[in-house]
């Protein structure tokens, strides 16, 4: 979905790197709400309803991308005090 992110830099790098544009979107094909290009270009990233849809997709994506190392991690609810940071 589109409409509920974007990033600029996509067009430009998509354009010089066509495979990321591929597995962003296997990413939203295999399930994700929204894939996107994390900031400048780091990493691609899929937010999935729940931890077992991003379990079944990244099973799925491991086939297809077997050199693409595919990460499940959870999204904070609030920003942590910075006290507790260190």
């Amino acid at each position: 979905m589109a409409t509920l992110s974007c990033n600029d830099f996509e067009r430009t790098i998509f354009a010089q790197y066509p495979v990321l544009g591929k597995i962003r979107k296997d990413i939203e094909a295999a399930g994700a709400t929204v894939a996107r290009l994390s900031g400048s270009g780091g990493t691609l990233f899929g937010l999935f309803s729940t931890e077992c849809e991003a379990h079944s997709a990244r099973h799925e994506l491991t086939k297809s991308w077997p050199h693409v190392q595919f990460v499940i991690t959870e999204t904070l609810d609030s920003q942590p005090q910075p006290s507790a940071l260190g």
